[in-house]
């Protein structure tokens, strides 16, 4: 179904155009190549592992967090995306921080094209919790006027109609884990992929030691672990809404653990 979707709309952009400067658009050729990606999923601390990250003294980010050149940029070129990391001089290394990347039917196998031998990232979050972080989001942007319980039973519908409904709605298509791994894996090995669980951010010096050894970097205790992105507070989900929802993700989830060992059965 995503498929066909990504198919009928090829050319989806975030609102926002990311240009590199002047000069970093002139000297694209002698600028790095990424050495990691963390790919996903969103709303699930990806901005509060990116601030940890890059705050290592051999890593230097690029120019913005999110570059979305193997999702929604494609059509931008090599050169706009190597334009937005740092020169080959610089002895850090540098990754692209893009959590849109999981869920894109066609990330993958573009990235495998270009970069057969990449390490990635990813953290996952319960999938029900993640939807309704999603909606939450869309809402305080004033872009969602319907209920959580409705929303969710209409997803399918509204992301349906335009691109922009797909980024806006999507709340249980990007929790549908097993799905989106089964593609990246059909395309890189297992041991390229670091795949950690939301509750890790609960204990972050530990988390950031295993992130580090993964990108073969020295272990580095300096971290500010500051929480981004947190949404504030909201009201729980309804009982029997979580429970719809439970049902909807438990064959899901099944083939989750089986892949990764990660439990939200």
């Amino acid at each position: 179904m995503l498929k066909a979707f990504f198919n009928k709309h090829p050319k989806i952009h975030p609102r926002r155009q990311f240009r590199a400067g002047v000069f970093a658009r002139l000297t694209w050729w002698i600028r790095q190549e990424p050495r990691f990606m963390l790919i996903g999923a969103g709303k699930c601390g990806t901005t509060s592992l990116e601030k940890y990250i890059t705050q290592h003294p051999a890593v230097e980010p690029t120019v913005v967090k999110e570059l979305h050149y193997f999702d929604y940029m494609y059509d931008h070129g090599h050169d706009w995306y190597r334009s937005h990391f740092p020169l080959v001089l610089s002895k850090k290394i540098s990754g692209d921080f893009t959590p849109s990347y999981l869920d894109h039917p066609e990330a993958p196998k573009r990235i495998s094209q270009r970069y057969p031998h990449m390490k990635f990232i990813l953290i996952l979050r319960n999938p029900i919790d993640r939807a309704y972080s999603q909606y939450q989001h869309t809402k305080r942007n004033g872009d969602e006027s319907l209920s959580f319980e409705n929303a969710v039973k209409t997803e399918f519908e509204r992301i349906a109609k335009n691109e922009d409904s797909y980024k806006k709605f999507s709340y249980l298509t990007r929790g549908l884990y097993d799905e989106q791994l089964s593609r990246w894996f059909s395309y890189f090995p297992r041991e390229n992929f670091l795949v950690l669980e939301y509750s890790e951010l609960e204990n972050p010096s530990v988390l950031m030691d295993k992130i580090f050894a993964f990108l073969g970097l020295p272990l580095y205790k300096d971290i500010k672990f500051n929480k981004h992105n947190t949404g504030g507070e909201y009201e729980q989900i309804p009982f029997q809404t979580r429970d719809e929802l439970t049902s909807f993700f438990h064959s899901h989830n099944l083939k989750l653990r089986d892949m990764v060992g990660i439990d939200y059965t």
